[in-house]
C-alpha cells in the first residue's frame, strides 16, 4: 500500500533573514560511493513508477550542497520528483505550501534547525533523517519525535541505502534495518 501525498499543518516561525546555501561549497557529498547503487537505484525506480504510474515526489532539506545536490541527482534519476531546500526555513515552508511523499531532513541547518522544523510539523509525510550523528543521539531523537520519523540515516550514506529507505518510505512499509 503506498502512501498519498502529505501536506502537514505547520506552525510556522518568524524569519531571521536570508541565507547564503553556497555557504558550505566544496564539502563532501554525504554519499558514500556508488558502489552498490545499480541494484538499490533499480529496485526504486520500479518502485516509484509500479506504484499506479505515479512519481513519487520528495523534498531534500540540506544546507550543504554538495549534499543536497548529490541526493536530489540520484533520486531524481531513479524517477523520483525532488525539491530542494537550502534550510529549515526553506523546507518548512515547501511543506506547508507543497505536498511530498517523503522528507530528507539534515538535522543541523541555518535559520531553524531539523529538530525544530519537526516540532513545528504536525503530521509529516515520513521523514528521512540524514545527518552527522555527532550532532545528536538517536535514542533521545526517536523519543522527542516517535512516528514524526520514518528512518535515520548517517553521513555519509551509501547511495543504496538512500534509495532503499526512500522506496521503502513511500511503499507506506517500515524502514528496512
Amino acid at each position: 500500500m503506498a502512501t498519498t501525498r502529505v501536506r502537514p499543518h505547520c506552525r510556522a516561525p518568524r524569519s531571521s533573514g536570508p541565507v547564503d546555501p553556497d555557504r558550505r561549497q566544496g564539502q563532501s557529498s554525504g554519499l558514500a560511493d556508488s558502489s552498490g547503487a545499480t541494484e538499490a537505484s533499480t529496485s526504486a525506480s520500479s518502485s516509484s513508477e509500479a506504484n499506479l504510474g505515479r512519481t513519487f515526489s520528495v523534498l531534500v532539506v540540506e544546507d550543504d550542497p554538495g549534499v543536497r545536490e548529490s541526493t536530489a541527482a540520484l533520486l531524481r534519476e531513479t524517477g523520483y520528483s525532488v525539491t530542494e531546500a537550502v534550510d529549515g526555513v526553506d523546507g518548512l515552508q515547501r511543506l506547508c505550501d507543497e505536498s511530498f511523499d517523503v522528507v530528507i531532513l539534515d538535522l543541523r541547518l541555518p535559520r531553524l534547525d531539523g529538530p525544530d522544523m519537526l516540532d513545528l510539523l504536525d503530521d509529516p509525510p515520513p521523514v528521512v533523517v540524514f545527518s552527522a550523528f555527532e550532532y545528536f543521539n538517536e535514542n533521545e531523537m526517536r523519543q522527542r519525535f516517535g512516528p514524526k520519523v520514518f528512518a535515520y540515516l548517517q553521513k555519509p550514506v551509501p547511495p543504496g541505502r538512500v534509495l532503499a529507505v526512500v522506496a521503502e518510505a513511500v511503499s507506506g512499509n517500515s524502514a528496512p534495518e
